[in-house]
């Protein structure tokens, strides 16, 4: 059975694609870590065409804690710095 991801990304001319997620749970589209990880995250890592996660915004991230507790949950997924410092 094939994924939703593989289902929308199959006539993607593309190598890679990113989605992007925000870490407020005040803006719309808010998926919580957990649910991100344990659903979509199961079934694009799989995919070819899964380049990554693009987190907004990065204050916010560093606040919440959202692509901590990914990171928490899924210990193999890759990170790449963001090149801010947010104190």
């Amino acid at each position: 059975m094939k994924s939703a991801w593989d289902e929308w990304t199959a006539e993607a001319k593309v190598d890679k694609i990113f989605a992007g997620v925000t870490a407020s749970k005040y803006d719309q589209g808010y998926v919580d870590a957990d649910d991100l990880v344990s659903g979509f995250l199961r079934d694009a890592e799989n995919s070819p065409k899964f380049g990554g996660l693009m987190v907004w915004y990065v204050y916010t991230d560093h606040e919440s804690g959202y692509s901590a507790r990914i990171k928490e949950l899924n210990p193999t997924i890759q990170t790449a710095p963001s090149g801010v410092e947010v104190e």
